[in-house]
C-alpha cells in the first residue's frame, strides 16, 4: 500500500492537498489535512493546502490553521486526496481535469466511489477508524519524524470519528496509534475539551431546540430532529453549531430507535446526517440513495430545499 506513494512523494517538489468541502467542520479531514501538511513540510517540499470553506470555531485551537489556503496552483507535481470518496464531493472548480493532469494519491476510509478508479495511487482501508489512522502509517513510512502538531491533528481524526472511542469502528489498532500519538505530544484532554464539552451558550440553545422537536418516524424506526436557517440566527452563531448532534442522539438514544436523522436547513439546502448503533444496519445506503455518502453506522446528504413547518409536522419545501 505505501511503496507507490512513497517514491510519489520523494519525487515531487509541490504537491497539492485537498479534501471534501465539510472539512472544516471534520475532524477527520482536517486533522488529516494538517497532520500530512507537517510531515511534508518537514521534507522540505512545497506544500498547498486547500481548504474551502470556514473552520468550525472548535477547532481553532488547532496548530497550522495558517498553511490552509483557498487557491490553487496548476504547477503541480502531485496531488494527494484526503478523506472522501466521490470527486463531486470536492468543491475545487476543474477537479476532474487537474486529477486526469497530474499523478495522485488517495487517502481513504470511506466505501469505495470514483476516486478509486480516477487515483493513480490508493491507500484505502474501509476497516480503518479514520483516514489520519492510515496517514500515521504513511508518515511513518516515510521516515518522518512526528512532533507535537503532527500528532494532535492526527489523533483529532481519530477522537472525532470514533466518537471518543465509542463507535464500533474502534479497533485494537486504534488504540495502538492513539497510544503512541499520546507518547508524541498529542493533549487528549485538550481534543476533548474542544471538540466535544465546550459549547457555547448559542450552541446550548440550538441543541435545546433539536432535543425539543425529536419526534419518531414509526414507518422507518428513526429518530429525527430539524434546525431551520432561523433557528442559527435566533441564537446566534454559525452553521458549525449542530456538528455533534447525530453522534450524540446515537449514542444515548441507540435504545428507543434504529437510527438518528438530524435535517439541517443551510442556504436553501437541507443537510442530513443519519447514525446508527445497531447491527445489520447500513444508513450509507439511504445516504447514496440520496446523493450522499458515508460510512456504515454514519453518513449524510445534501439536498435542494427548506425546511417548513404545518399542522404539527415538518417537510421538506
Amino acid at each position: 500500500m505505501f511503496e507507490g506513494p512513497v517514491e510519489l512523494i520523494n519525487k515531487a517538489k509541490k504537491i497539492l492537498l485537498l479534501t471534501h468541502k465539510e472539512a472544516g467542520g471534520d475532524g477527520d479531514a482536517l486533522g488529516s489535512l494538517l497532520g500530512l501538511s507537517f510531515a511534508l513540510s518537514k521534507l522540505e517540499k512545497k506544500i498547498y493546502s486547500f481548504l474551502d470553506g470556514e473552520i468550525s470555531s472548535n477547532f481553532s485551537f488547532l496548530p497550522g490553521l495558517e498553511m490552509l489556503d483557498g487557491e490553487i496552483t496548476d504547477k503541480l507535481d502531485l496531488l494527494i486526496l484526503l478523506d472522501f470518496a466521490e470527486l463531486q464531493r470536492g468543491s475545487w472548480n476543474g477537479r476532474e481535469k487537474l486529477i486526469k493532469k497530474i499523478p495522485s494519491i488517495l487517502i481513504d476510509h470511506h466505501p469505495k466511489g470514483n476516486l478509486y478508479n480516477l487515483s493513480t495511487f490508493k491507500m484505502h482501508d474501509q476497516k480503518a477508524a479514520s483516514t489520519t489512522e492510515i496517514v500515521y502509517f504513511l508518515i511513518d513510512s516515510l521516515k518522518v519524524p512526528i512532533d507535537k502538531e503532527i500528532a494532535t491533528s492526527l489523533l483529532l481524526g481519530i477522537f472525532t470519528d470514533t466518537n471518543s472511542f465509542q463507535n464500533p469502528n474502534t479497533t485494537t489498532k486504534t488504540f495502538t496509534v492513539a497510544s503512541s500519538l499520546l507518547s508524541y505530544g498529542a493533549r487528549i484532554e485538550k481534543i476533548a475539551k474542544h471538540t466535544f464539552y465546550e459549547k457555547s451558550l448559542g450552541i446550548l440553545k440550538l441543541w435545546g431546540k433539536a432535543m425539543s422537536r425529536l419526534w419518531k418516524n414509526e414507518k422507518y424506526d428513526l429518530l429525527v430532529t430539524t434546525l431551520t436557517a432561523a433557528d442559527f440566527r435566533e441564537c446566534g452563531i454559525g452553521e458549525e453549531g449542530s456538528n455533534g448532534i447525530a453522534n450524540f442522539l446515537s449514542l444515548t438514544s441507540s435504545a428507543e430507535s434504529a437510527g438518528i436523522l438530524v435535517l439541517v436547513e443551510e442556504n436553501g439546502k437541507i443537510k442530513g446526517s443519519l447514525r446508527t448503533q445497531k447491527e445489520g444496519i447500513d444508513v450509507c445506503k439511504l445516504a447514496s440513495a440520496l446523493g450522499g455518502g458515508g460510512h456504515q453506522k454514519a453518513a449524510g446528504f445534501t439536498v435542494e430545499g427548506k425546511l417548513g413547518y404545518d399542522k404539527g409536522r415538518w417537510r421538506v419545501d
